[in-house]
This record gives structure tokens, C-alpha cells and sequence, in this order.
């Protein structure tokens, strides 16, 4: 490979999205010092994540333990985090920017040329046998003229000497004469040691072994002896969900992914308890939708969501009645428009709903652009029967479109030849 070709790989946008950005680098060509070209995530120099969708949360999570450099696609800088952000719709001039940037951190490695060592190494051997040779001469005694055995060493050497001449000791052990009599904590040795020294008779009594203490396998125990295992005992999908449960999600990822899997509640300070309950997708909350929009504007994490027991799920389900996701589904895309109307869209297009959302009356111009739209008609008709602003009537068709409620035509064509 050669040094001025750069990877990137785009995860989890949509085709839309990546037919633009292939477009837009390949315009812009002339104006990088580096060629890029697409590739895999894991060979990438770059990744581009779209943190909406569940691949793309994933990849930046990846991207992030591995210590790759990765750009967030998203709506509102802020979103990004501590990422490259890649504000909606993505300029030219920001992307080659951004891969301007990338190319120039990543350093080529250095090239090693090789070199030759002409050592003459006669010098320090001789040095060294001449230590080696003084050592030696230093700790054999003078009267050690040649090289002598070890007992003939030591008999002329005084302080040796005596210790050489005494008599070997031999050490006889008997069993007792009545086998009956030795206890089971108790062995009689009959000892007879002939030399300097005379043992005949001892006893041995072994020291009581301590009870070991039996460890309850109480949770917290558990807990410490898997988290004591090595690295690479541990499974790939406990890694993974390890990942999962300490990186933030957004709330249109636990309502359309498979973060959760049994119902779970959460409670941000300044909002109402939210109660998520994936398995019949539903959610339970006092608050309405206006006091739910403050959970589409933060990231979650997974470890901050509680999990509900039977019994706790059903006193929610008694005290408050179940919900559909879509309405929430509906508040996140809501809340996430910009004004402006998207790009796929046709602004002289004619748009109704194919289906009636309860929007409760905390968003009032949404609710009469709603109702506006129950019959066929255009943008502008729309925003004179409800009286609202184009702007409120471009976020709530973006709204009703993201999850599947928008029905819409593109306008006529007056050119006769296009027939």
C-alpha cells in the first residue's frame, strides 16, 4: 500500500447520504494531497458513523476503544460529542477539511536504511580475560599452585580439616512395639543417631490444621471472581455488552434498537419518569409530550436505565396507561428537525397522513398541522388552514415521515415531452 492512499468507511448512513459524500470526494480529488478510497471499517483511517442508527452507534463506540479517528454525521454540532462532526447537509469545503486534516496526522512510518557495524572486538576480550584471570588469582589460595580436588582442598585448609576426619553419622528410625498405643495426632519415633550427637527417643506432635472458611456465593462475590478473570477469558459478547451498557445512546436508538431487553425505567432531574417496555412497545409516563422532549435532547446510557420486575411493571401499568412508541418516535424526529423541509421531499408535492397520531395539546400548531393534514393538499395549504409557520409545518412533515405516517405525491410535470 502505498503511503498517499487514505481509507474511509461510512457506517450506518443511509444511500442517500453515502452516494452524496462519494460524489462530493471525488469533486474534491484535486484538492487533497492524499487519494482516498472506500474500505472496510477495520482497515479504515477514518470512519464516519451516523450515531442515529444502531450500526453506526456501534462503529463510534469501536472507533472510540480502539483510538481511530471517527466523524459524526449529525443534525446540530453539539450532537457530535467529542468527534469530527459533520453537520447536515455535509459541505464540500467541511469534508475536505476533515480529510485534509485526517491525512495529515497519520505520519508515514520513517524509512530505516540499513547500516553495517565493524567491530573489532579483540580489545574487550582480552580485557575481560585479564579480569577474569586476576579474580581467580585473587580467591585460590597461593599454596594452590595447580588445580586439586575438593577433599584434598579442604583437608589443608585447618578450619576444614577437623570436619573431614569425624565419623559418619547414620540415623535408624523404628517403629514403636505396640502400633495400638501411637494415637491418630501422635507418631512415636524411635530414633539412635551414632556420632557426636545421640537421639533416642522423641515425640512429634503435628500442629492442628485450620478450618477453612467456606465463602457464600452471595452476588457481590460472584462479581469480584469474574471481574478477577484474565482478559481473554472473558467472551466477546460479555465485551460487547460491557461497551453497550457504558456508551450513551440516543432515545430513537433504545426505541428502535435492541438495547433493552425487558421493560426498563429512567428519571432525568427536571423530567417525569419514562418507563420503556420494549416487549409490547409501549411506554408509561405522567408527563406529556413537551416534558418527554427533554429526553430527546441528551444521550442515555445504558446503565442509568432500571429494570422493573413483574410486579413493579404492573403497579406502572395500573397507575398509568400504556402508550405507543410511535408518538415518542414521532417527538425525537420532531425535535431533531431543523426548520427546513427534507432534502428527498418535494416542496410543491401534495402530503396527508395515512394514519391519525394522538398529539396531545402541548404542541397545539403541530396538533391543527395534523389535522390539517388528514386530506390531500399542499404546504402552503396546509400552513393557511392551521395558521402556523412554514417552518413548524416542515418539521412536523419530516416528523410524520420518519416514522412511516407520511403519504405524499411530487408535483405535476407541464412539460408535454415528459409525458
Amino acid at each position: 500500500m502505498v503511503y498517499s492512499d487514505k481509507t474511509i468507511a461510512i457506517v450506518g448512513a443511509s444511500d442517500e447520504e453515502v452516494a452524496r459524500l462519494c460524489a462530493q470526494i471525488r469533486k474534491a480529488a484535486a484538492k487533497l494531497d492524499h487519494r482516498w478510497r472506500w474500505g472496510t471499517e477495520t482497515a479504515a483511517d477514518l470512519i464516519v458513523a451516523d450515531p442515529l442508527t444502531l450500526a453506526g452507534e456501534m462503529a463510534r463506540v469501536r472507533a472510540r476503544a480502539s483510538g481511530r479517528r471517527c466523524a459524526v454525521i449529525c443534525d446540530r454540532a453539539a450532537d457530535s460529542g467529542s468527534d469530527i462532526a459533520l453537520v447536515r447537509p455535509v459541505q464540500a469545503e467541511r469534508l475536505v477539511g476533515v480529510l485534509s486534516w485526517v491525512a495529515d496526522t497519520i505520519a508515514a512510518p520513517p524509512e530505516i536504511a540499513p547500516q553495517r557495524y565493524d567491530i573489532d572486538f579483540r580489545d574487550l576480550l582480552e580485557s575481560r580475560a585479564a579480569n577474569d584471570s586476576s579474580a581467580r588469582s585473587s580467591n585460590i589460595p597461593e599454596r594452590a599452585s595447580v588445580m586439586v580436588g575438593l577433599e584434598e582442598y579442604l583437608r589443608s585448609d585447618p578450619r576444614t580439616a577437623a570436619w573431614i576426619d569425624r565419623p559418619v553419622a547414620t540415623l535408624t528410625i523404628a517403629p514403636p512395639s505396640n502400633p495400638r498405643a501411637a494415637s491418630e495426632r501422635t507418631l512415636a519415633r524411635t530414633l539412635k543417631f551414632e556420632g557426636p550427637l545421640k537421639i533416642e527417643r522423641s515425640t512429634v506432635s503435628p500442629l492442628p490444621r485450620k478450618p477453612r472458611l467456606a465463602v457464600p456465593a452471595t452476588p457481590t462475590n460472584i462479581a469480584t471472581r469474574i471481574g478477577s478473570r484474565a482478559s481473554g477469558r472473558v467472551s466477546p459478547q460479555t465485551r460487547l455488552r460491557e461497551r453497550i451498557d457504558i456508551a450513551p445512546h440516543t432515545l430513537w436508538a433504545y426505541l428502535t434498537g435492541n438495547l433493552l431487553g425487558k421493560p426498563a425505567r429512567i428519571k432525568l432531574p427536571d423530567a417525569p419518569a419514562l418507563t420503556l417496555d420494549p416487549i409490547n412497545r409501549v411506554y408509561h409516563s405522567e408527563g406529556n409530550l413537551r416534558d418527554l422532549g427533554k429526553y430527546c435532547a441528551v444521550v442515555l446510557r445504558r446503565s442509568a436505565w432500571h429494570e422493573l420486575s413483574p410486579a413493579e411493571l404492573a403497579s406502572v401499568r395500573k397507575a398509568l396507561p400504556a402508550q405507543t412508541y410511535q408518538k415518542l418516535l414521532w417527538l425525537d424526529a420532531l425535535r431533531n428537525c431543523s426548520g427546513r423541509l427534507a432534502p428527498h421531499l418535494d416542496p410543491a408535492g401534495t402530503y396527508r397522513l395515512l394514519r391519525w397520531l394522538d398529539i396531545d395539546m402541548s404542541y397545539p400548531r403541530h396538533f391543527r398541522i395534523a389535522t390539517a393534514m388528514v386530506k390531500p393538499g399542499k404546504l402552503h395549504e396546509i400552513a393557511a388552514e392551521s395558521e402556523a409557520p412554514m417552518a413548524d409545518v416542515f418539521d412536523t412533515v419530516d416528523a410524520f415521515d420518519a416514522i412511516g405516517y407520511l403519504e405524499w405525491t411530487r408535483r405535476t410535470s407541464r412539460d408535454p415531452m415528459s409525458r
